[in-house]
């Protein structure tokens, strides 16, 4: 077998995994949910970058988790599948990771 190529050369390939491999577990038990609001905006959803100020990220899944309640046609097949997946500190489903929650801050009038 030939080894993957890109344009710019031969393919990298993660810590002990081939390419093959990594996008078997990319795509193996993932919903196919048609009309999905989430759609076209995963920077939405995605975990905090690590110099991301904790407020943007509690802002950006408020965003996140409003675009699912309120927009998304297959929220319940979402949720579903949801349930069988670690969170990450994404949002899933609607639901915002404890971890990015935004709080009331005491020191506002």
């Amino acid at each position: 077998m030939t080894e993957p190529r890109t344009r710019q050369g031969a393919r990298k390939e993660g810590p002990g995994q081939t390419w093959e491999v990594l996008l078997t577990e990319i795509l193996t038990n993932r919903p196919r949910l048609a009309g999905a609001a989430c759609a076209g905006s995963p920077e939405l959803f995605d975990p905090a970058e690590p110099d991301e100020h904790p407020d943007s990220v509690g802002y950006r899944h408020l965003a996140a988790q409003k675009t699912c309640l309120y927009a998304c046609p297959v929220l319940d097949e979402c949720r579903a599948w949801a349930e069988t997946e670690k969170g990450r500190g994404r949002v899933l489903a609607g639901l915002i990771p404890r971890s990015t929650r935004l709080t009331p801050r005491e020191d506002v009038a």
